[in-house]
């Protein structure tokens, strides 16, 4: 199988009581439809009234755009476009690099550990003077 590039397009504005089968419903008639996802809140498993339907065909994707972007459906104005890709690419570590410090947090520790030195030694001074 050849090699095929998906192309997204954002479904927003949706009824959030809208499945899979009312979108595939709305994109048929436009092509080809790879998949459908709609975005859901966590537990609740609650649509967050959009989804994404990736295509095969950019021209039918663009087709499905035009009709669908301010069309009413289930009470609602869709808005449909191209879905935006994001190309994350991690950060290179670089070892040795050091995160920015708190100077007070950084003073106050310093304080702390003299404060704790001199009370060794103190405690040190009163046990060998009892011997």
């Amino acid at each position: 199988m050849q090699n095929q590039t998906i192309h997204s397009v954002y479904i927003g504005n949706l009824n959030y009581n809208s499945e899979e089968g009312d979108i595939l419903g709305l994109f048929k008639k436009f092509g080809y439809i790879k998949n459908i996802k709609i975005m859901r809140e966590g537990k609740l498993n609650k649509s967050k009234g959009f989804a994404f339907v990736d295509m095969v065909n950019l021209e039918e994707a663009k087709k499905a755009i035009e009709a669908l972007d301010g069309k009413q459906h289930g009470g609602r104005t869709l808005k449909a476009s191209l879905a935006k890709t994001q190309d994350f690419k991690e950060k290179p570590k670089e070892y040795g690099e050091l995160k920015p410090r708190n100077p007070k947090k950084e003073l106050d520790n310093l304080v702390k550990k003299e404060r704790r030195q001199r009370r060794n030694k103190d405690f040190k001074e009163i046990f060998i003077k009892q011997k």
